[in-house]
């Protein structure tokens, strides 16, 4: 365990590595409302690209920037970005991360006939301020 988040695993960061010498990073990345399942778990792996599993809601971008500085990655360094399944805590921060990286996407390939819509952003601003409070203490 690289840092330990709140009891429902918000803001966690752990260090996995697979048997052939994969390093997979879980990190836990809070929703943008309290939830009952805890935070989306997102996964960044280093292998023959750096590859983020599941970037998390449409709030997640800055969360998961700072959450990054656990790991020795950057959101520039992803090269691809694999989304499992198309709900807004998966999918959300898509947009903002194909806008701000040069990673490829990876996705099923039904997904291009789901419906992507990013999640509005009504409170983004509280949610952000009070999540990045968090992960400071």
């Amino acid at each position: 365990m690289i840092r330990e988040g709140d009891k429902a695993g918000n803001l966690t960061v752990l260090r996995l590595t697979s048997e052939t010498g994969i390093t997979i990073w879980a990190l836990g990345v809070p929703q943008r409302a309290p939830s009952r399942v805890g935070p989306t778990w997102c996964y960044l792996i280093d292998s023959d690209k750096v590859t983020l599993v599941d970037p998390g809601d449409a709030v997640s971008n800055e969360i998961l920037a700072s959450i990054l500085d656990e790991t020795p990655f950057r959101l520039s360094d992803i090269e691809r970005i694999l989304i499992t399944h198309s709900h807004s805590d998966h999918d959300g921060a898509l947009d903002g991360l194909l806008r701000g990286t040069k990673a490829e996407l990876w996705t099923h390939g039904l997904y291009p006939y789901l419906r992507y819509q990013p999640a509005s952003l009504p409170r983004r601003a509280n949610v952000v301020q009070k999540w990045m409070a968090a992960y400071q203490q």
